[in-house]
């Protein structure tokens, strides 16, 4: 009966220390899910702040750009109107200088007309 229970608690004892390297293989495999876990959330917090800010950095580009894009059509809508007005300013400098041009010598010729006769 001795020999019985001996061999009982040998098979036992062999059991347990099988069961005992199961159960901390499964215990580091929990830890190290555990670890890769914390890791991919602040991997993945880190990544949604990067992104939040790459976003903002992109809208504040596009909207300083957007701001120069006004400024410049702005300037250049004021180029244009400036342009028109000198344009008709020296048309109507031109015209004026052709029509006193026109004007003096039809009176030339009316008066040469007047004289002839």
């Amino acid at each position: 009966m001795n020999k019985q229970n001996r061999e009982l608690n040998d098979k036992i004892d062999h059991v347990n220390k099988r069961d005992a390297i199961y159960i901390n293989k499964i215990n580091d495999e929990i830890q190290k899910w555990a670890i890769r876990r914390k890791r991919k959330l602040v991997v993945n917090f880190f990544r949604e702040v990067l992104l939040e800010e790459a976003k903002l950095k992109k809208w504040e580009g596009y909207v300083d750009e957007f701001y120069h894009v006004g400024v410049r059509r702005r300037a250049m809508r004021g180029m244009k109107l400036d342009a028109r007005i000198a344009g008709n300013r020296n048309l109507k400098e031109k015209l004026a200088e052709i029509t006193e041009i026109q004007v003096a010598a039809l009176v030339q010729e009316k008066m040469n007309q007047r004289s002839f006769l």
